[in-house]
């Protein structure tokens, strides 16, 4: 997992700042191909309190394979907590902060000859601590979970 700051390309003062988020999904099952819907949506998040949102992407994964995934996510409204912003402002990579992501991705399974064979919602959360958001940007630790509604 990868998490860079975007700067807001507006210069108005209630322009919001960004989030691109990158990180590898797995497919383990050697005979379904899973399509993720991008109506799926996600949630950055920082001691519960929400700072980014986006849409999952829509991207089609082969059986037994990994892929790297890019999500945007949009600055939400309103002040961002001190830590967040003081390690926004970190150019040195010594102000931790964690943060949680949260994902509901509508999926569907294909079989082998591309037959649909169901499509179910996937739900992943992920938290991680970054060496900070401003410069380093080093993943210190992660862990996820995902599960099927």
């Amino acid at each position: 997992m990868n998490v860079t700051v975007k700067k807001p390309l507006s210069t108005h003062k209630k322009a919001h700042l960004g989030y691109q988020i990158t990180f590898e999904t797995e497919n383990p099952n050697g005979r379904l191909s899973i399509s993720y819907v991008n109506k799926g949506d996600a949630t950055l998040l920082y001691k519960n309190h929400k700072i980014g949102t986006g849409k999952f992407p829509e991207v089609d994964q082969d059986a037994d394979s990994s892929k790297s995934i890019e999500l945007g996510l949009s600055g939400s409204s309103g002040p961002l907590p001190d830590d967040v912003e003081t390690s926004i402002q970190d150019k040195r990579g010594k102000k931790h902060v964690s943060l949680s992501i949260r994902m509901d991705v509508p999926v569907t399974m294909k079989g082998l000859g591309g037959i649909k064979l169901r499509r179910k919602e996937i739900n992943v959360v992920c938290t991680f601590k970054v060496s900070s958001l401003g410069a380093g940007k080093d993943v210190l630790s992660q862990k996820c979970q995902s599960k099927f509604k």
